[in-house]
């Protein structure tokens, strides 16, 4: 038995739902539910084609996490749950490089690397 968490994954999508509504855990702060992998239309450059679609279902304690915080979270684990290679890229990392003058000053406009 594990104790001392803030967050729940629990999964529905055996049980064929694909939505839910999931309730937290108390002492917890939020949950968030996988629910059943179906074949939806969507359109994809302009061709409607078939697709493996998932829901995820999520409740938050808003006397604790903003909402907006709570959106951006689920955002981010839809974005790695369609694209789980970016578990490899370190998200700090965008088209600009972190490169330094010779003092070690960052250049203009490049953010610096972290410490």
């Amino acid at each position: 038995e594990l104790t001392g968490s803030t967050l729940t994954v629990t999964s529905l999508g055996k049980l064929g739902g694909i939505a839910s509504t999931p309730v937290i855990n108390h002492p917890e702060v939020a949950i968030v539910g996988i629910n059943r992998i179906v074949a939806r239309p969507v359109v994809r450059d302009g061709l409607v084609q078939v697709r493996q679609m998932m829901n995820l279902s999520s409740s938050f304690d808003h006397r604790v996490v903003d909402g907006a915080v709570a959106a951006a979270y689920i955002q981010r684990v839809r974005q790695l749950l369609e694209a789980p290679g970016l578990l490899f890229v370190d998200p700090r990392d965008g088209p600009a490089s972190h490169r330094a003058d010779e003092a070690g000053a960052p250049q203009p406009g490049l953010r610096p690397p972290l410490t």
